[in-house]
């Protein structure tokens, strides 16, 4: 239990850098949900649609880098989890999704902004 729970805190730093990367989009159809965020039992969160993917579980040894994280629709995620969609391909669909501290703060003001909005 407690590795999930420190997954989840690693985790939304990497949402913050690979939803723009891959334009809020699945890298391998480009479907997109919506543009909104939502607010679903009490929780804000992305409405896009789309999951961040490990190529290479975390289990077995994959890490958090953008060449080993992809964008996916639900779909596509379901797919790649039963291995219908192998891990080259999925590779050759990853984009680099290093942003500058300054793009990183300027997407956490965006969601405050759009949950503010959504309070309010």
């Amino acid at each position: 239990m407690r590795a999930i729970s420190l997954r989840a805190k690693k985790h939304n730093p990497i949402a913050l850098q690979v939803y723009p990367a891959y334009n809020r989009r699945c890298a391998l159809c480009g479907w997109q949900a919506t543009e909104e965020t939502i607010s679903f039992r009490g929780k804000i969160q992305y409405a896009h649609g789309n999951e961040i993917h490990h190529i290479t579980p975390i289990r077995e040894g994959g890490t958090d880098d953008w060449q080993n994280v992809i964008l996916l629709c639900p779909n596509h995620h379901k797919q790649a989890d039963m291995g219908l969609i192998t891990q080259e391909e999925l590779r050759a669909n990853t984009r680099p999704y290093e942003m500058t501290e300054e793009q990183i703060m300027d997407a956490r003001a965006a969601v405050a902004d759009t949950i503010t909005s959504l309070i309010l």
